[in-house]
């Protein structure tokens, strides 16, 4: 038996173990309890110190295994809960409470540049250059992003608020060097004014095309220009001694940080909000909680959590040479061959293969995009990828979040061309 199969049964069983030794010990209280009357209460108090005992070690074995763990998270709870109340006071105007599906108009950008502070954003998050094109259109709520996980500092899930994602609507980077990462961009729902479920023209909606080089139509609004030049200020970070060529660019991602407050991991409202929302369903929660519960086990004992992924062991990993284009059909190869280009990290060359992609394996896709200019998230500066080994790009091929919380980012996952094959 495999390794990780043999930490899954040692928790299974002890949680079971557990689980039967508390289910008797509350049948013995329940008769007893009914027999309380039969001068058995010695019996009775055997059973309730059995099942004290038993709370107080599962607490004591908590504590021993993360008690620093639990005191800095503490901190965090009370370091977010001040800071949401600060964040709630500027953003509590226009607030529409969206769910996955509604229609929505974005405003005018005159409407929006009132909602703006100083720093051309609001509640922290930026109003980009990239989005004037959008204003006066009308789109369907594709998700609610009420968090986020922190890939910046790695350091869980960041709490949002007022905040959606609207269909196919990725940021293009015309106004961020050209960064090719194509993230979903974030709407404030202040930008937005809720448009009634069935407007009288279907054509009222704007289909947007996944290619991110597609020219939009841009409104009639003639302060676009002069709005525009403004919010180009913050989208680069200038600095005294910047070197040409290192410039730091300030996007919706590497402010993500300031737009959001700690979210702690037993916060089971998030969950429900999942649902009211839209964003997922009743049974992939269950199934989510289920899963949870049993990697919080495997912690505790040092055991691997689920899912499980091989790791990789190459020190120097290969490069691949299909030299993809746009439209090209390409396949997924499969999970054990992914795993013989990566090393111990399971990282190809810098780039890590994420148990959220096996579930494309062996799939058939086509090549949206090749990704050379990425702007990194923590510093600002463009990430310039060699052209022989790129980040590949497949159309409809984002992250699901089913194994982060459901962080509803959706964001484009980035590939090797080692782990790909063209499709016959």
């Amino acid at each position: 038996m495999q390794h990780y199969r043999r930490s899954y049964v040692k928790t299974t069983v002890a949680a079971g173990a557990i689980a039967c030794v508390s289910g008797a010990m509350l049948l013995a209280w329940l008769s007893l309890r009914c027999r309380l009357l039969d001068c058995q209460n010695h019996i009775l108090l055997v059973a309730g110190a059995g099942a004290v005992l038993l709370v107080v070690t599962l607490f004591f074995l908590v504590v021993a295994a993360g008690g620093r763990w639990l005191c800095t998270m503490t901190a965090r709870v009370v370091r977010a809960g001040r800071r949401q109340v600060s964040m709630r006071k500027k953003s509590l105007h226009n607030v529409l409470t969206l769910r996955v599906g509604d229609i929505v108009e974005v405003r005018t950008g005159s409407e929006i540049r009132e909602t703006l502070d100083e720093t051309g954003a609001l509640g922290g998050v930026p109003f980009m250059p990239e989005m004037l094109r959008y204003c006066g259109q009308r789109f369907r709520v594709f998700k609610r992003a009420d968090k986020t996980c922190d890939t910046i500092d790695k350091s869980g899930l960041r709490r949002m608020e007022h905040t959606v994602l609207l269909e196919n609507l990725h940021c293009d980077g015309s106004a961020h060097g050209e960064c090719q990462a194509g993230c979903y961009l974030f709407w404030k729902e202040q930008w937005l004014r809720r448009v009634p479920r069935f407007p009288s023209p279907p054509t009222a909606l704007v289909t947007i095309q996944t290619d991110m080089t597609q020219a939009a139509v841009v409104t009639g609004d003639r302060s676009h220009a002069e709005i525009r030049a403004a919010l180009m200020k913050f989208a680069l970070v200038s600095h005294e001694h910047a070197v040409p060529g290192e410039e730091r660019y300030r996007c919706q991602i590497t402010e993500l940080k300031r737009a959001s407050f700690y979210l702690a991991p037993w916060d089971l409202r998030q969950y429900v909000r999942d649902v009211c929302s839209g964003n997922r369903k009743m049974w992939e929660v269950i199934r989510w909680l289920l899963i949870g519960t049993f990697n919080w086990f495997q912690n505790l004992r040092r055991g691997v959590t689920f899912p499980y992924i091989e790791s990789g062991r190459l020190k120097s990993t290969p490069i691949g040479n299909l030299n993809l284009q746009p439209g090209d059909l390409v396949e997924v190869k499969t999970e054990q061959e992914i795993l013989e280009t990566l090393n111990p990290d399971n990282m190809n060359r810098g780039l890590y293969f994420d148990v959220g992609m096996v579930r494309f394996c062996g799939e058939q896709f086509r090549v949206q995009s090749r990704a050379n200019r990425i702007i990194d998230q923590k510093s600002g500066k463009m990430i310039r990828v060699p052209d022989d080994n790129p980040f590949v790009i497949l159309e409809g091929v984002i992250c699901h979040g089913d194994f982060w919380n459901f962080c509803p980012r959706s964001e484009y996952l980035f590939w090797r061309e080692c782990w790909l094959k063209k499709a016959s």
